[in-house]
């Protein structure tokens, strides 16, 4: 399961239409009390089967998957 950690910016954006476009089923969260309980201070995040990704981790995860969808 992926989850995408959103507050709406231009980096959050980003990721989301990387997600789209590599295919990936995920889920938008924009609670940020649920993000903090996670101790998510930033955003983007991804988690994915409980481990967190931050933005740069984030595009080379959606870009491997992008690369094996061809």
């Amino acid at each position: 399961m992926i989850k995408l950690y959103s507050t709406g910016c231009p980096k959050c954006h980003v990721l989301e239409r990387k997600l789209d476009d590599a295919g990936l089923e995920y889920i938008k969260v924009t609670d940020i009390t649920e993000m903090k309980s996670k101790g998510i201070t930033s955003a983007p995040i991804l988690e994915i089967d409980g481990k967190f990704y931050d933005f740069s981790q984030s595009l080379k995860f959606t870009k491997e998957r992008q690369e094996t969808k061809c």
